[in-house]
């Protein structure tokens, strides 16, 4: 999967969705295959996390203790970005997985990486539509 969505593409479908814990994320079927992106409240979570994973860090060097174990611990949220972006191509999909009663349509690639499109009941057939259209499973 690469990090993000081709640009300048019109999709051929948009939705916000809950999926999990967080109740904003955006997806997004265009001509180049699906996207999920992280919404407002999990950026704020993670910014949070961010601002603890600095603290972490520089405590040691304002009391003249070093560590190895101070960066280790918070490198993942000194890297991370604002937001979670997942894309994968339709020709990278080997499987799909649709859960009708939940409205999940799960797409795998050949290294078994799962990237999962939550859809609204509006959503749901016309999203199922789009994938079986371009995917070639």
């Amino acid at each position: 999967m690469s990090s993000r969505p081709a640009p300048n593409r019109k999709p051929y479908l948009e939705w916000v969705s809950a999926d999990g814990a967080d109740p904003s994320v955006h997806f997004m079927i265009s001509e180049k295959g699906g996207s999920r992106i992280n919404g407002k409240d999990w950026r704020t979570a993670r910014e949070a996390g961010r601002v603890l994973g600095w603290v972490v860090l520089l405590g040691p060097l304002a009391t003249g203790r070093s560590g190895s174990s101070a960066y280790g611990s918070t490198s993942h949220w000194l890297a991370s970005k604002s937001e979670d972006r997942e894309f994968m191509r339709w020709k990278q999909v080997r499987k799909v997985d649709v859960d009708e009663k939940k409205g999940a349509i799960s797409l795998y690639d050949s290294q078994g990486t799962q990237m999962r499109l939550c859809c609204t009941p509006v959503t749901f057939e016309s999203a199922l539509r789009l994938v079986r259209e371009h995917v070639t499973v």
